[in-house]
């Protein structure tokens, strides 16, 4: 009786902790969510800049999408833990997994011209709004 009173204490007690608040892993750092995906946007004259952190990710491992105004970033995330004593792997762990960010910019982008570059776990785009296209008939 005494279990089944515990229990119901205890759920009771955890009940407004969201689910996998205990889950953590058992090394390294946990895998970035995408609001921790840190990203600054700045209009410069013909360009948008965008900064977006991402520490410790390796620059084969990002990939950029481009479509009208919406620009998706992300990036796969592979940590490994390893102990080798004389020759000998005596413990060893991995995980990995995927943070993606999107976001909409005010105009499009000329995707031909757009840029990228990562240096220092600071991936840098140089997105370069879309030239006016003239969308009016000409009357014969």
């Amino acid at each position: 009786m005494s279990a089944l009173i515990s229990k119901t204490l205890f759920d009771d007690f955890f009940k407004d902790l969201p689910a996998g608040y205990f889950v953590r892993p058992l090394h390294g750092d946990a895998l970035p969510n995408p609001d921790q995906v840190r990203i600054d946007v700045q209009e410069s004259g013909p360009d948008y800049i965008v900064h977006a952190d991402l520490p410790g990710i390796r620059k084969e491992d990002i990939r950029v999408a481009i479509d009208g105004t919406q620009v998706s970033i992300s990036a796969e995330i592979r940590q490994e833990d390893r102990k080798i004593e004389d020759g000998k792997l005596l413990h060893r762990e991995r995980y990995a997994g995927t943070v993606t960010r999107a976001f909409k910019l005010p105009q499009e982008i000329d995707q031909s011209s757009a840029k990228a570059r990562y240096q220092d776990g600071v991936l840098v785009l140089t997105l370069p709004k879309a030239s006016a296209k003239n969308t009016h008939l000409v009357v014969e």
